[in-house]
């Protein structure tokens, strides 16, 4: 308890926690549990973004069906939308959406009708705070 109430930063928690757990006085399962949420409750968002070179990205031309077969190769179920350039990011979409076209009809719905607006999001924002905000508006 002495140490628990003297532990103020993320990196003295963490040491707390690696101590307890190589003392046993903490399980392995509850220390990676608290190890991870000191992590997290670090990071912004720049140190979860993807670099640009490495997005799996569709066209605003690009059919519901061509999204479904992309989410098949890739296992993503959302993808930036772009235009001229992985820069001009119009919006992004889900598989969902995609998969909501009639079969008929998903090789004509271009990406852009299923396409919602990207979310801009500063790179210094908390990532705990960042989540909040994307669930609240339904991301």
């Amino acid at each position: 308890r002495e140490e628990l109430s003297g532990a103020r930063s993320p990196a003295e928690l963490a040491s707390l926690v690696r101590r307890s757990a190589e003392q046993g006085t903490l399980d392995a399962a509850t220390a990676t549990l608290l190890t991870n949420s000191i992590d997290f409750s670090t990071l912004t968002a720049v140190d979860v973004m993807t670099d640009r070179t490495r997005l799996v990205v569709v066209r605003r031309d690009d059919s519901a069906a061509d999204v479904m077969a992309l989410s098949r190769q890739t296992g993503h179920s959302r993808f930036p939308v772009i235009g001229d350039s992985v820069d001009d990011v119009a919006g992004f979409v889900h598989l969902r959406k995609a998969m909501a076209v009639p079969h008929d009809r998903r090789a004509e719905v271009p990406a852009a009708a299923l396409m919602v607006d990207a979310p801009r999001v500063p790179e210094t924002v908390g990532l705990g705070p960042l989540l909040v905000d994307l669930r609240g508006q339904g991301l």
